[in-house]
Parts: C-alpha cells; structure tokens; sequence
C-alpha cells in the first residue's frame, strides 16, 4: 500500500509544538524529504517539517511566496517538499479542509507519493498512546488512509 514512510523526531515535534502554540488557531506547514528516498522509492523518510501559517488564510500571495522560498533553500539542501501538515482550531475537528487539500494535490503533481498529515488535536496529551497524526498518502491520484 504505497511507500513505506518514516516521520523524524524532529519533523514530527516541530508539528506538534506548532499546533500547540496555537490552540485556537487552524496551523499549517511543509514536510520535507530527502531527493535520494524519493527518487529510489521504498521507504521515504520526512525529515523536516515547516512551519507556516496559523491563520486560515486561504489561497494567497503569501502561500505562493513561501512555498518558493522553502523550495529553493531545500534544494540547497538535498531535500523537496513532499508533504504538508495542517491542524484545524476546533479540537474535535480532523476531516481534510479544502486549503490543504487544494496545496496537498498542487504539492502531489510535483511529487506523486507526497503525504498530507492531519493533525488529531483530541490524541494529544501528557500520556500519548498513539502519535496524534493522521496521514494520507497520495497514490493513484487519490488521498488514501495511510
């Protein structure tokens, strides 16, 4: 079912520490994973995330200029943008909004394996049982429950 993925510690704090900051706020950010994995396929390891927004925005100018500034200083770094994350400002909210689902699939064109990552505000507390995410994976031109 797709390629194996992998999500770094810091990628993963880095989400969760966002969406923490601001808990009545709907959050957003990129993932990042390394070229080498994504172009020999098998496991994919996402070893950065960043953070961008914690307003809904909508489809802005400020979308388009931070994606272009993320995406030259990963490739400096070997790395691309294979992913996003969001986490809504309602705790009991996790569906998939239209604003990252629109960047998800625009993400997906550029990268067929990309992933979207929701984060399940309501799994996150002192005692953790699972990670609080909720990821899909974009395979055969569809967002499918990883």
């Amino acid at each position: 079912m797709g390629d194996e993925i992998e999500i770094s510690t810091r990628a993963y704090c880095k989400m969760i520490m966002h969406s923490a900051k601001y808990p009545s706020s709907s959050v957003n950010g990129l993932l990042l994973a390394r070229t080498d994995d994504l172009k020999k396929g098998g496991k994919i390891c996402y070893v950065d995330s960043i953070p961008l927004f914690h307003m809904n925005m909508g489809l802005t100018p400020m979308l388009e200029v931070a994606l272009t500034q993320v995406e030259a200083e990963a490739e400096g770094s070997r790395l691309a943008l294979a992913g996003i994350y969001h986490a809504h400002d309602n705790i009991r909210d996790n569906h998939i909004d239209t604003f990252s689902q629109k960047i998800a699939d625009k993400l997906a064109e550029n990268q067929p394996s990309s992933i979207l990552v929701t984060i399940d505000s309501k799994r996150l507390s002192q005692d953790m049982e699972s990670s609080g995410l909720i990821v899909h994976q974009h395979m055969d031109g569809k967002w499918k429950l990883k």
